[in-house]
């Protein structure tokens, strides 16, 4: 919506969210490698990622040890009930590959941020990177918390 009316947005909160591959880290390298280049085996290395300790580590993976006991351990162990579920791994895989557009839409995404005047938040789960990066396009950016920017 931001790139086609962008007379209709008042603001943006970005959580969780990214629109610069270097707030995107070494993780998804593969996937992107994947993404251009798909083989049976790339799949199956990658489908690993959508199993109990990936899904583990998607909720804890990377957090400071300060942060660990606050996260709430039935959150993941949820989430992992309900994608273990006939079929589910498959579609959240083709969910994943579809990241492809979202990333190929970056630089559209930039322009915007560069050409308005939003204000956002940055949440906690993403890189110091990607906040930063919001920075090279948006006029101010205040750093709230470790990884939590106000945009």
């Amino acid at each position: 919506m931001c790139i086609n009316h962008p007379e209709k947005i008042a603001g943006i909160i970005v959580q969780n969210g990214n629109a610069h591959r270097e707030g995107m880290g070494p993780e998804w390298d593969e996937y992107i490698e994947y993404w251009y280049n798909p083989t049976a085996e790339k799949k199956k290395k990658l489908i690993k990622f959508l199993s109990t300790e990936g899904i583990k580590n998607q909720y804890f993976g990377g957090l400071p040890e300060e942060i660990l006991p606050r996260v709430s351990p039935e959150l993941w162990m949820l989430d992992w009930e309900f994608l273990k579920r006939p079929g589910n791994i498959e579609r959240q895989f083709e969910l994943n590959c579809d990241f492809k557009t979202h990333l190929e839409m970056f630089p559209f995404y930039q322009e915007y941020f560069r050409d308005s005047s939003s204000s956002s938040q940055h949440g906690l789960y993403n890189r110091r990177a990607a906040g930063m990066n919001f920075a090279d396009n948006l006029e101010t950016v205040t750093l709230i918390q470790r990884n939590i920017f106000r945009i």
